[in-house]
């Protein structure tokens, strides 16, 4: 059984147009990143629209990409644009909020559907860039540095961030706990 190319090395063969390497690291990386999108936006089309231009841009750009390309903090650093871009842009013309709060599509059996629910509410209640540091170092187990890359900011002030958002999240839990679930129709 042949061991699975690097990040590295698929990386380097896309930059000089393979572009098997580049659909192997879509493989690889499709799934997560789609997942990180939905979380973040709670929008399943949306998400998905939003992966399928992550590797659109990065197809368009990656042989223009510098040697050593960590490859996953910047995929989800281009998603991470285009998400916050998408809440702008609703801003801007007055578009309805998102968030169906549809249940995630991957659950822990451990968790109520409704703890669930509360959590995705919360989570709604936060600012984009809350709930962008949240999802990728506590969901998504990226490191600070990582976060840090993907946001474009520090570690540490990545750090403090998470801190303060983890403490936004824990306020904004407690008030949706005192309020009745929304009802499907």
């Amino acid at each position: 059984m042949e061991d699975e190319p690097s990040d590295a090395s698929l990386v380097e063969r896309a930059r000089h147009g393979d572009r098997a390497a580049f659909a192997a690291l879509v493989e690889r990386y499709q799934q997560p990143l789609g997942s990180y999108l939905w979380r973040l936006t709670r929008d399943r089309e949306l998400a998905a629209d939003l992966t399928q231009e992550t590797f659109l841009r990065a197809y368009r750009s990656i042989a223009m990409t510098r040697p050593g390309l960590l490859v996953r903090s910047w995929l989800y650093r281009i998603g991470t644009n285009l998400v916050y871009d998408e809440f702008r842009r609703r801003r801007r013309w007055g578009s309805a909020p998102m968030g169906t709060f549809a249940p995630a599509a991957s659950q822990d059996e451990t968790t109520s559907v409704e703890e669930r629910e509360l959590v995705q509410l919360a989570l709604q209640a936060l600012r984009p860039s809350d709930r962008a540091v949240l999802l990728l170092y506590a969901v998504e187990q990226l490191t600070y540095p990582e976060v840090a890359a993907i946001l474009g900011r520090s570690s540490e002030a990545t750090r403090k961030q998470f801190t303060r958002a983890k403490k936004r999240f824990r306020a904004a839990y407690a008030e949706v706990t005192l309020k009745p679930l929304p009802r499907a129709s």
